[in-house]
C-alpha cells in the first residue's frame, strides 16, 4: 500500500515450459513502468522523465559495435 493509502497494483505473467513433468524455463514479465506511474501518481512521459544520456566517445562506442558501426547485440 502506498503511503498516501492509495493501494498500488502489479501487473505481471510468469510462463513456464514444460519438458516432461518437469518445469525447464520460467519466465516473468513485470509492468514496471506502470508500478511507477501509481506511485507517482502521474503518467510517465519517457521524453521528459529519461535522463540525458551522454555522448558517445569513440572508445565507448569501439566496445560495443563492430568496425562498420553496427552494434554487436
Amino acid at each position: 500500500m502506498h503511503e498516501s493509502g492509495r493501494e498500488i497494483g502489479l501487473r505481471m505473467a510468469t510462463f513456464t515450459r514444460f519438458r516432461g513433468d518437469m518445469a525447464a524455463e520460467i519466465c516473468t514479465v513485470l509492468d514496471a513502468l506502470g508500478l511507477v506511474e501509481q506511485v507517482l501518481g502521474r503518467p510517465l512521459d519517457i521524453a521528459l522523465d529519461a535522463p540525458v544520456l551522454a555522448p558517445a566517445t569513440p572508445e565507448a562506442q569501439a566496445t560495443c559495435c563492430a568496425p562498420n558501426g553496427a552494434p554487436l547485440c
